[in-house]
């Protein structure tokens, strides 16, 4: 079973704009999610976190059971490096020799 789960995930842009503020947010295999809202409330910095093309200022992304994102643990897996984007790695199928 695949989940993605945040624990207080916040992401702050420069020293004081605040795009996410301690999001609690776990989807279970099988569900349906949608994110809504106005404009510039977060929702596609959300989405950049659990996708791993940002990094969030604080707070823990799991994939599964891989705690993929967590800046107090000093962790940052990337998606190429866990293989969820293999045209973006050197190594994936799509890369020229």
């Amino acid at each position: 079973m695949v989940r993605v789960y945040l624990h207080e995930v916040t992401k702050i842009f420069g020293k004081s704009v605040v795009a996410l503020d301690k999001v609690e947010l776990e989807v279970r295999s099988g569900e349906f999610m949608v994110v809504m809202g106005p404009s510039g409330h977060g929702k596609t910095t959300l989405l950049r976190v659990v996708a791993g093309l940002e990094e969030p200022t604080d707070g823990e992304v799991w994939i599964g059971d891989t705690l993929v994102a967590s800046p107090r643990k000093g962790i940052f897996i990337p998606p190429q490096r866990i293989g969820m984007l293999a045209w973006y790695s050197r190594t994936g199928p799509f890369t020229r020799t």
